[in-house]
């Protein structure tokens, strides 16, 4: 049964929440600004995100994996290594989950934070004035 739940727990972060959020931001970054008007708003598949992002896990396992030796690619080789029986799941979580979905919400959260920071105090002092009062307009 503690197998079973740290499978689930695996299968939840690493395969589902992890993918969408890569594929999200590609989305966000890349694709958005180049197939919607600015004057539309934009519809988020997140089944085309959560396939998007699941190529992009699967390149950036391969590159890790193949690449020079850093700590990601030997907590990678690590939590494969040990498999379901052993999986420690303080370890997955701190070391993998945590910094990759960190890191993801960070890129996703603060330039829309800025870009509202930065739009409220423009229109703040560039402020219009709007007529409340229709009926002393002169046509």
């Amino acid at each position: 049964s503690m197998i079973m739940i740290k499978c689930i727990y695996f299968a939840l972060t690493v395969f589902g929440l992890i993918p969408v959020l890569f594929g999200l931001l590609y989305e966000m970054i890349l694709l958005l600004p180049i197939r919607v008007p600015l004057h539309h708003t934009p519809v988020h598949l997140l089944w085309q995100d959560w396939g998007l992002g699941v190529l992009f896990v699967k390149i950036l396992y391969a590159g890790t994996l193949t690449g020079p030796d850093w700590h990601f690619k030997r907590v990678l080789e690590q939590v494969f290594q040990a498999g379901v029986m052993q999986m420690d799941v303080w370890f997955v979580t701190t070391k993998l989950v945590l910094p990759v979905v960190v890191t993801q919400l960070h890129l996703l959260c603060i330039p829309y934070t800025l870009c509202s920071a930065l739009l409220t105090s423009v229109s703040q002092t560039i402020s219009p004035t709007f007529v409340t009062d229709v009926s002393t307009l002169e046509l």
